[in-house]
């Protein structure tokens, strides 16, 4: 059962399982003011004995090193964030214009603006999933909409004076989950174009943006990032990035770069403008160098694997 414990309960379990504590109310104030599940439970991993029968940490683990990692982690969220908004604020962009400019103004709600694969040679049983698929996105829309005119005036205004809402309007109320599944069902061309805007193939593009997407409701909701590696789906395609980085492969596939924090690096290295991808670089590596000040019992090169990154990746 797991009870109710105090803060100085909880500080007296981190001892007993080996974790040096100190007792200058530090500790007790970070307790006070974020989690113990969130902070202990979410970056012990790297502190943990594996050859202990029971759970313990490896000696000299200080609390302050997990408590580094903690901030370390929500620093980065924070600046894996601001490039994944310029993505974001483009894909919107260019799609809402592609769509428009062959759909017109008010065609978003009609399915026949979207690709139903009929002309595709796809199975009937396809066919029908596709039918299915883009009926669930319009009622998705429709649903968005209602709940836009309750938060978001110029929403209602535009409803209410024209009677229909461009979808350059209503875009900026869409999440990037459903722009996701909104171009997905595009029209192949008008993916193209959309793609070639970022100067990728529109597969890539696709799950790159379901990518970003994962990672951008990883950093709403505050949840671990520096270790993430992403669910069964998520993986994103082989790039030349890939290749030029000679990342390792085993069995035929790389081992990093596909479905933790470096393929999102990747992806961002492939969707942002060079100067935007630099100044994300520079931040990033500055806060690696902080954690690795606060973090003496880890190598560079440890902390950099867990993360799903080379050693030597800021020089490739």
């Amino acid at each position: 059962m797991k009870t109710f414990k105090t803060y100085r309960q909880q500080l007296s379990i981190l001892r007993n399982r080996g974790m040096v504590v100190s007792k200058n109310g530090l500790p007790m104030r970070v307790l006070e003011n974020e989690n113990y599940y969130k902070i202990i439970n979410g970056y012990k991993d790297l502190f943990i004995d594996k050859s202990a029968p029971i759970e313990k940490f490896k000696n000299g683990t200080n609390f302050d090193e997990i408590k580094a990692l903690f901030d370390f982690d929500r620093k980065i969220r924070l600046i894996f964030l601001e490039p994944i908004l310029l993505i974001e604020a483009k894909l919107k962009s260019s799609i809402a214009y592609e769509f428009s400019h062959v759909n017109g103004h008010d065609n978003y709600l009609k399915k026949s603006s979207f690709n139903d694969l009929k002309q595709t040679g796809a199975t009937e049983s396809n066919r029908s999933n596709r039918t299915n698929d883009i009926s669930a996105l319009i009622a998705h829309i429709q649903s968005e909409i209602s709940n836009a005119c309750l938060r978001k005036d110029y929403i209602k205004h535009d409803l209410h004076e024209y009677g229909y809402l461009p979808l350059w309007v209503l875009i900026n109320s869409l999440s990037l989950g459903t722009v996701s599944k909104f171009y997905h069902l595009m029209k192949d061309y008008e993916r193209i174009k959309v793609a070639k805007r970022f100067n990728i193939h529109n597969n890539e593009l696709e799950q790159a943006i379901k990518v970003l997407g994962a990672i951008r409701n990883i950093t709403a909701h505050e949840e671990r990032l520096y270790n993430i590696r992403l669910k069964h789906g998520y993986e994103i395609p082989d790039t030349p990035e890939h290749l030029r980085l000679q990342i390792k492969k085993v069995n035929g596939k790389y081992v990093s770069g596909k479905s933790d924090l470096f393929a999102v690096v990747i992806i961002l290295k492939r969707l942002l403008p060079k100067s935007d991808f630099q100044r994300f670089s520079r931040n990033l590596k500055k806060e690696i160098d902080v954690i690795m000040n606060r973090i003496p019992s880890l190598t560079r090169s440890q902390f950099l694997e867990t993360m799903g990154f080379a050693s030597n990746w800021e020089e490739l």
